[in-house]
């Protein structure tokens, strides 16, 4: 199996969002996906990498990583055209001049989602990802590890931050049209971080978040746990 090492690279970076480290890698017949929470399941991932983005692509099937950063890294040192593939507990990328070994886990090791979460949104909208990481970065200004709310009515979204001070950013949503508002906090923000391009959020009242991104080559969901209303 061969790939642009940073193409993987790039797709394993969105996947590695709020400390998550280990997941299962399910090369199957369509595509490589990942589902995985972190270690204080407050943030799910639902990944998956067109089998159309591998030069050359093998049914490795479901492959356990218990080090995501080792993996990344590896990639980042390594040319263009990366050779990828599995015997017996290794995963062996190859390049002309450089080779890793990498031991696996056993699968059984792995933590993974038992199922995945049924949801209902009241609101769905598209968003252009600059003004989240605006957002992310504002936030930090006027408070260190400040929770983000979101607020919505009457066609207006308003994301603020800061218990004394304070930012907000207003937003015109054609698609609010009744009252809401949700508190999230540092992993919302780390999701932020490895958005790119137009997103496509859903969100109600005191409730998780959805936020969807999808490119020619990927396809990426994330879903945060909001804070308790109280907090």
């Amino acid at each position: 199996m061969i790939i642009d090492g940073k193409i993987l690279s790039s797709f394993l970076a969105k996947v590695a969002v709020e400390g998550i480290e280990e997941c299962v890698l399910d090369f199957n017949e369509q595509e490589l996906s990942v589902c995985s929470t972190n270690n204080s399941n407050t943030t799910m991932v639902i990944c998956s990498l067109n089998k159309k983005s591998f030069n050359s692509y093998e049914t490795l099937g479901k492959v356990g990583v218990n080090n995501l950063t080792k993996l990344n890294n590896a990639l980042n040192s390594m040319s263009s055209e990366v050779v990828i593939s599995k015997k017996d507990n290794l995963l062996m990328l190859c390049t002309k001049t450089s080779e890793f070994d990498l031991v696996l886990p056993h699968l059984d090791t792995i933590p993974t989602p038992s199922k995945l979460p049924e949801l209902s949104f009241d609101i769905n909208f598209n968003l252009n990802s600059e003004i989240l990481r605006k957002v992310m970065k504002c936030s930090e200004i006027v408070e260190k590890g400040a929770s983000i709310t979101f607020r919505g009515d009457n066609k207006k979204l308003i994301i603020e931050s800061g218990n004394d001070d304070k930012f907000r950013e207003l937003v015109y949503v054609p698609e609010i049209i009744s009252d809401l508002k949700v508190k999230f906090s540092e992993p919302l923000k780390q999701v932020f971080t490895v958005l790119d391009g137009v997103v496509n959020i859903s969100l109600k009242s005191d409730y998780p978040i959805k936020i969807m991104q999808k490119t020619e080559q990927a396809s990426f969901v994330y879903i945060v746990a909001p804070l308790n209303s109280e907090e």
